[in-house]
């Protein structure tokens, strides 16, 4: 019986062979690239090592002992959690390093990237924690504040960089706290934010959620800050 081998997976007939089969197998014999190998499945967990690379958009790059995998190895991971070395030996991962790598290599909004950037560097899976990250996406995410339309007064400078934060985290999906003092301004930031996000999607949905007393000042502040038009 002859297995064959594509896009990294191992194949019988044309049919996938799962994962606990293929490692109960031990040794077989399978046609990779024209050639007939004898692959070697290992009993022991593959440890993996990560780098990540912000440009040209962020993205993870994995290694097997300091061998870059290339993309059918990484293809394999991602479907089935193993991965063909040297075409001698087959190597599987742990669910928890497969998880890791299935996160890597998918689509990642911010706040789900910091959290695998921190798992990873906690156990020590990456060399170093991008602690200039949020910064370096800022500057590559940066935007013109777009609510000359809706919001028609002046913002102090330190106003503008609260909205350019809020409006960034706003973009990315991430929570976060202006924690301006009382009467620097925050509710304006907050209604700049409101203006900019409806300037870019008209029909965006907004909640804001207030104590019912201060009901009548946000209505008020809105008024005051809104476009008359």
């Amino acid at each position: 019986m002859i297995y064959s081998i594509n896009n990294g997976l191992v194949e019988l007939d044309g049919h996938r062979v799962k994962p606990d089969i293929l490692f109960k197998l031990g040794k077989f014999t399978a046609e990779m690239d024209g050639c007939e190998l004898t692959l070697i499945v290992s009993k022991r967990p593959a440890e993996l090592e990560f780098e990540f690379h912000l440009e040209p958009s962020p993205f993870f790059t994995l290694y097997f002992r300091e061998i870059k995998l290339d993309s059918n190895q990484v293809n394999s991971l991602v479907q089935s959690g193993y991965f063909i070395a040297d075409k001698k030996r087959i190597y599987f991962v742990s669910d928890r390093l497969r998880e890791y790598t299935f996160s890597a290599c998918g689509e990642l909004r911010l706040s789900g990237l910091l959290k695998l950037l921190r798992q990873l560097y906690g156990e020590g899976l990456i060399d170093a924690f991008p602690s200039a990250l949020i910064n370096q996406l800022r500057e590559k995410q940066s935007k013109k504040i777009c609510h000359e339309k809706l919001f028609v007064r002046e913002l102090y400078p330190y106003q503008k960089e609260g909205v350019a934060w809020l409006t960034f985290c706003a973009a990315n999906g991430v929570g976060t706290i202006l924690a301006d003092d009382m009467g620097l301004g925050k509710t304006a930031q907050v209604i700049a934010l409101c203006c900019d996000v409806l300037e870019h999607n008209p029909t965006g949905k907004i909640l804001v959620v207030v104590p019912n007393p201060l009901l009548a000042n946000w209505i008020r502040e809105f008024v005051f800050f809104r476009s008359r038009s």
